[in-house]
């Protein structure tokens, strides 16, 4: 969460000199903030009430959630990647939508 926090206010203090790359990345993205910040709430709520609940009985499970939660927040930004090597590479971008944003 802190690091798209930090692109997103790093980006808006180089405008000009991001103004392709932005091109590129603009489209509805807001989830991939709100899904980093319900990952940290569950992640914090989780560990608030780990004794409570007796959890230390299923470590596997609450381990493999997590892990899926990490790999949830990193593969939202797969569609962004791609839009940025096709654009490194030379190719068109077409403008993203709220369909091609999840190529």
């Amino acid at each position: 969460m802190g690091a798209w926090l930090q692109g997103q206010l790093r980006a808006r203090e180089l405008a000009s000199e991001n103004r392709e790359i932005r091109a590129v990345l603009a489209g509805p993205h807001r989830y991939r903030g709100m899904l980093a910040a319900a990952a940290a709430l569950l992640s914090l709520a989780g560990f608030g009430v780990y004794t409570v609940l007796g959890l230390e009985s299923a470590q596997l499970a609450v381990a493999l959630i997590a892990l899926a939660g990490i790999i949830a927040v990193i593969a939202s930004s797969i569609p962004m990647w791609n839009r940025i090597l096709r654009f490194a590479h030379g190719e068109p971008v077409a403008p993203a939508t709220p369909r091609s944003s999840h190529e």
